[in-house]
């Protein structure tokens, strides 16, 4: 129909690039994400309380690789704003409508994270169950389950 210039060819190149990288950071930093509150309640919970001496390490490595990852990320996204095709293919309405459907899927997965703590507290109060969860663990299991799913999310509806 037209003749794609070369930079057109070169955009969607890294229009490519950017995604698939975009898409591997998600997923390590999801990874990541996971095992620094697993990490967290087994040392809370005291699951190995014999091996405490190296899952502390493994968590403080967790952290760091996030951080990385996090910024890695961040600084995809940079480069990305700063070239107008790139800004103009990240922001037409495919884009803008799969960034709200996953910060909505991620939405509704925390509230129901948050239902169910609610619930699961009043029946084991109810049951006379005493089981300890701390708000803050709670709370990183709900972002935790928040982030996965808005991550997720944005890996499938850019699939198609």
């Amino acid at each position: 129909m037209g003749i794609i210039s070369y930079k057109g060819v070169l955009d969607m190149n890294m229009e490519k690039t950017i995604i698939g990288r975009t898409i591997g950071y998600l997923i390590s930093r999801d990874i990541l994400l996971a095992i620094l509150v697993l990490g967290h309640i087994s040392v809370y919970y005291h699951f190995f309380s014999q091996i405490n001496f190296v899952i502390l390490p493994v968590l403080v490595v967790g952290a760091f690789l996030w951080i990385l990852f996090f910024t890695k990320l961040i600084r995809i996204v940079s480069i990305a704003k700063k070239d107008k095709y790139l800004v103009t293919a990240f922001s037409d309405e495919y884009f803008s409508n799969i960034k709200m459907r996953a910060g909505y899927n991620g939405y509704i997965i925390m509230v129901l994270c948050c239902l169910i703590f609610i619930f699961g507290s009043v029946l084991l109060n109810i049951l006379s169950i005493g089981v300890d969860i701390p708000v803050y663990i709670a709370f990183e299991i709900v972002m935790l389950l928040g982030v996965v799913t808005d991550d997720i999310s944005k890996i499938l509806l850019s699939r198609g």
